[in-house]
Formats: structure tokens, sequence, C-alpha cells
């Protein structure tokens, strides 16, 4: 359940001048933070002790990660894959119960992408195959028959994915033809099939949807930019987040308005964000991120104050970018797990904020309990609420505050 949207949205605009003032605050030298605690009682400051320097990637070190619902996965450079975090329903890929470091998953090779679902994984293979493994309640493995399966195994009928991408029980792929095929759960129109049909466990074309460049899926809505640059959207628009010009349950392919082609863009499960030029952000669907009262957006409208942003990723009601080398969140932030100064633990994060620490970042991703960033060195740092270990550093603390290596 999330806050009542229409307070967080009242308190939003009080505060929403504070952002031009925070992001140039940030410029400078920010110096000990007011509101945190010292860590020691002969401290003269609150600043936290200094991070780790960072050292050159190893092979230890991911080259691309993916977070679930408190687990995660990650590619090493030789195509293997590894799993931490909550590893019931099979989902770390892997016998030993959860999985506080991360855990080899058997018999993968050659992978070149991995996705975390709500419960399940599934890897992009060279040859153009998608493995899965996990939770199947809603035929997200791409079979029938079982509840979850621990050892990954090919989805029947795929055999020329080029893009990956899952939802939280189900999964799409685009093909080298454009072609964009879906299967799992149907929830809110998810795979754009009609509502009679609950779950399907072979991947089926969206009906009525162009040709594809690009491909998004969060939650039960997905995306496509299409060969003529448009973005269209469908399944859950319960806060317009497909694009609907108001709240829809579920939605066929909808076209989203005043959303030209983008730097970049990511997908959560109640709203989108395009980067535009000059590193600027335009956000649509529940609104997380802009204080003007208004519920949700259906079509993209930039966010005031914030610039030069090179890197971003939603989830939930949560959101990260990266700007000039460092790491901004905000959002709800229920179990301070975005790792940014709030007066309590679980305040809201009105602003965009600094994660402490981390200077030189090149991407971060946004999980349901834990948050990774990758610096330029190819390591990642990631912190955050550690359920069953769902940060992955070894820790087996409630939560993470301190953006740790990930090493597999």
């Amino acid at each position: 359940m999330r806050f009542t949207l229409a307070l967080r949205l009242a308190a939003l605009a009080l505060l929403l001048p504070r952002i031009a003032s925070t992001a140039s605050a940030q410029d400078a030298d920010p110096g000990p933070d007011p509101e945190c605690e010292p860590r020691a009682a002969t401290a003269s400051t609150c600043e936290p002790p200094p991070f780790e320097a960072a050292s050159p990637a190893s092979s230890r070190d991911p080259v691309q990660l993916s977070l679930g619902a408190n687990f995660g996965c990650a590619r090493a450079a030789d195509g293997s894959v590894s799993c931490w975090g909550s590893c019931g329903n099979d989902r770390c890929g892997s016998t030993g119960g959860d999985a506080p470091n991360p855990r080899a998953v058997p018999g993968l090779r050659e992978v070149t992408h991995v996705e975390a679902g709500f419960d399940f994984a599934c890897a992009l293979r060279a040859d153009r195959t998608v493995w899965c493994w996990g939770g199947n309640r809603h035929h997200q493995l791409g079979v029938e028959g079982v509840e979850s399966r621990l050892a990954p195994a090919p989805v029947p009928g795929i055999t020329d994915a080029r893009v990956l991408r899952l939802g939280s029980f189900h999964a799409c792929v685009l093909d080298g033809q454009g072609q964009t095929r879906c299967w799992g759960s149907n929830s809110a129109g998810a795979l754009g099939a009609p509502a009679a049909i609950e779950r399907r466990a072979s991947p089926a074309p969206v009906p009525r949807l162009p040709r594809a460049t690009a491909l998004w899926v969060a939650g039960r809505t997905a995306c496509i930019r299409d060969a003529r640059s448009r973005l269209v959207c469908w399944g859950d628009s319960s806060d317009a987040q497909a694009g609907t010009s108001r709240r829809a349950r579920r939605a066929g392919p909808t076209r989203v308005r005043n959303a030209p082609p983008a730097a970049a863009m990511s997908l959560g499960a109640q709203h989108g964000c395009l980067l535009m030029g000059e590193g600027r952000l335009r956000c649509w669907g529940a609104n997380f991120t802009h204080g003007d009262g208004v519920e949700f957006r259906s079509a993209p409208l930039e966010l005031p104050g914030l610039s030069g942003v090179t890197a971003l990723s939603l989830h939930g009601e949560n959101q990260c970018v990266v700007a000039a080398g460092r790491v901004l969140c905000w959002g709800v932030n229920r179990m301070h797990q975005l790792a940014v100064p709030t007066p309590e633990a679980g305040g809201v994060v009105l602003v965009p904020t600094a994660v402490p620490g981390l200077e030189g970042a090149t991407d971060v991703v946004v999980g349901r309990s834990a948050q990774c960033a990758r610096l330029g060195s190819g390591q990642w740092r990631c912190w955050g609420r550690n359920v069953d270990g769902a940060v992955g550093v070894g820790s087996r603390d409630r939560r993470v505050e301190r953006p740790t290596r990930l090493r597999l």
C-alpha cells in the first residue's frame, strides 16, 4: 500500500521551490549533513566514514545487473550469471537458501543480458534464446504445470530475441524483425491480450502494435518506440502511465503525447521518465516527480530545477538519476532505502538529494529494496533495505546505508 497521494502532493507543492535551491546548493561543497547522526560519540561532525577508494574493475565486478523484489541478478564479463537476496520460489536459480552474497546460477553461459522480475528472472543468451527460472504461478517462465523452477531453461519458441524486458509477472522480447512478443500474466492487459485471457505460457505478438526499435516493461505496463519514433504503451494505466487521457484499468496500445525521441527512458510500474537534451527529465503517470498538485498526467512534463542528468532509473514510488557523477534520489523512501538524508527513517524525500559518498557514477539501477550505482572504474556500489540480503554485499543488517562494492 502506498501513501495517500493527495497528502504527499500537498507537501510536495509546498516545498517545490526548494528543488532549484537544492540543485544549486549541491554544486558547492555540501559540508556535514545537519540531519545525520554522528557515527561515534567523539565525532566532531556527522560526516560518514571515508568510503573505500575505487580500484579498477576486476573479473568479480558485474558488467550489468538488474534488481527485482528483494533479490537481484548480475552478469559477469565471461557471460555467467549470479543472483542474491531472497531466494524463495527458486528465484536465485541455486540451492542454499537466501543469499547475502551473489551466488552463481549453474548452467547459464554466454549471457548478454539478465533481468529480474518480482519472483523470477530471465537471461538473454548470445544465440538469441531466453532462459528463465524462479516463480511460475503466472506462466512467466514460458511453461505450464510447475509452480517454480530452480534450473534455467529456454522459453519455447524464442529464437531471435534482441531485447529482453521483465514486468512483475510477465516478460516481453523484441525480435530482429521489430516484433514484440510477450508471455506470463495478462493482469491489466499486460500482454495486450483480451481480458478473458488471465495468463499465457506461449509467447505471442502484442495485437495492433507497430514494429518497434526499443522496448521497456515494468509492473503491468509496457512501452515501445516505433519506427516513426512514436512512444506507444499498453497495459495498466491506473495512473495514466500507458498514456491514456484518464485513468484506465487496462489499455490497448496507446500513443503517449509529447514524447519525442529521447537520449534514454526509464519505466516504473506507475510512471515513466524521458531523458531529454541538456539532461532534463520529462515524466508522466503517477506524480512522484512534480509538485504542482496534479495527481497524475498522461503526457510527459519537464521536471523543473534539474538538469545535467546522464542516467536514470525508476522503481515503484522512487527514482534516482546520475548528474555530474553524483547519484541523486527522491521518492517515498519507506524504509530509508534511498540512503539520502531525511529527518527520520522512512521520511519522504521531496527533492533530488545526493547519496553521500558516491562520486564518479555513470549509471544507476533502482529496485524495490536496493539501489546500485556503477562507477567510472566499472565497479558497482549498492545500498538500501537489506531484506534477506537484497543488497548483495554480504551484510545481514536490516539496512546497508553506505554504498558498498558488489562482488560476484
